[in-house]
C-alpha cells in the first residue's frame, strides 16, 4: 500500500525540523561554552551555562522530532499523538513555525486520508 502524501509531508517536516534543531542546539551549546571561558566577564559564566542548558533542551526536542518523523513514516499511532503535541507547541514559534505547525496539524487531525492511514 502506498503511503498518503500527508504522511510524506509530515515526516519530512519533522525530519527537517529535527536536523535544524540539532544544528541549532549544538551552536547554542557551543556559544554557551564560549561565554564560560575565563576573561569574558563576571556574568559570562552564568549566561554561558544558561545557554548551554537551553541548547541541550533544544537538542532533546530535535531528537524527539526525528523519532516522531520516523514513527509517522512507519504509521505508528504514538507518533501521531506526539506529533500533534509537538505541533501545538510549535504554534508558538511565530511566524514560520506557526505555519509549519498548522500544516502538520491539518494532516494529522483533519485530512481523512492521512488519519485513516494510522488506523490500518
Amino acid at each position: 500500500m502506498q503511503k498518503p502524501a500527508g504522511i510524506w509531508v509530515v515526516s519530512i517536516l519533522f525530519w527537517l525540523g529535527g536536523v535544524m534543531g540539532i544544528l541549532g542546539g549544538l551552536m547554542v551549546m557551543k556559544g554557551g561554552s564560549f561565554l564560560m571561558m575565563p576573561g569574558i566577564g563576571p556574568r559570562g559564566g552564568a549566561f554561558g551555562a544558561t545557554l548551554g542548558f537551553l541548547g541541550f533542551v533544544v537538542l532533546i526536542f530535535a531528537i524527539l522530532e526525528l523519532l516522531v518523523g520516523y514513527g509517522i513514516y512507519a504509521l505508528q499511532s504514538w507518533a501521531r499523538i506526539v506529533g500533534i503535541i509537538l505541533s501545538i507547541l510549535g504554534l508558538l514559534s511565530f511566524p514560520i513555525g506557526t505555519l509549519i505547525s498548522l500544516v502538520i496539524l491539518y494532516f494529522l487531525i483533519v485530512d481523512k486520508t492521512t488519519v485513516n492511514a494510522f488506523q490500518t
